[in-house]
């Protein structure tokens, strides 16, 4: 990866670490300029390894991990939970044919969650293309609870604004915890 990433610089990084997973195309870049309110240039590189950002959220100096979502980034993903302080995983519902790959991919992630005891919040992005799957159903399809996790489930557009705030509003509430 372009930065050197370890647990020993957890201690000495100034800033929680907001960490931001998902398969490739589920919107996590587009999410991260919304949190942290930049203006977002539509780019069709995908995100390689993590991009990582110093910004403000809500007051709250973070320091934001956007993580590549493509399978061979994923490795990676382990390392980066690592020093997190908190997790957005970011899915599209809309993708329905991938969503079993969600659910194997989530359960790394919420496995290694639970193991640190870091809060997760699953975001559900693009509810504005048309899809119908209730939040409900992504927590059972999930099997969220079946993990100790302290997580939250909120619906997103990063085209209409709807549900950026209730995310900014997580973070923020859960760094300061």
């Amino acid at each position: 990866m372009g930065q050197e990433i370890s647990s020993k610089n957890k201690e000495t990084n100034k800033f929680p670490r907001v960490l931001v997973l998902g398969l490739d195309n589920s919107g996590k870049s587009r999410l991260v300029s919304k949190i942290v309110d930049e203006p977002y240039h539509f780019v069709s590189i995908p995100t390689a390894t993590v991009d990582v950002q110093d910004s403000q959220i809500n007051s709250q100096d973070v320091t934001i991990f956007d993580a590549g979502g493509y399978v061979t980034y994923r490795r990676f993903w382990p390392k980066l939970i690592e020093v997190a302080s908190l997790i957005i995983f970011v899915i599209d519902p809309s993708d329905v044919p991938r969503l079993p790959k969600v659910k194997l991919e989530g359960a790394k992630v919420f496995k290694e969650a639970e193991s640190k005891k870091l809060p997760v919040l699953i975001v559900l992005s693009k509810v504005d293309v048309g899809w119908n799957m209730k939040k409900e159903k992504i927590e059972n399809g999930l099997e969220l609870k079946k993990y100790r996790l302290k997580y939250s489930i909120v619906e997103t557009s990063a085209s209409t604004n709807i549900g950026i705030n209730d995310v900014r509003y997580f973070i923020t509430t859960n760094l300061n915890e």
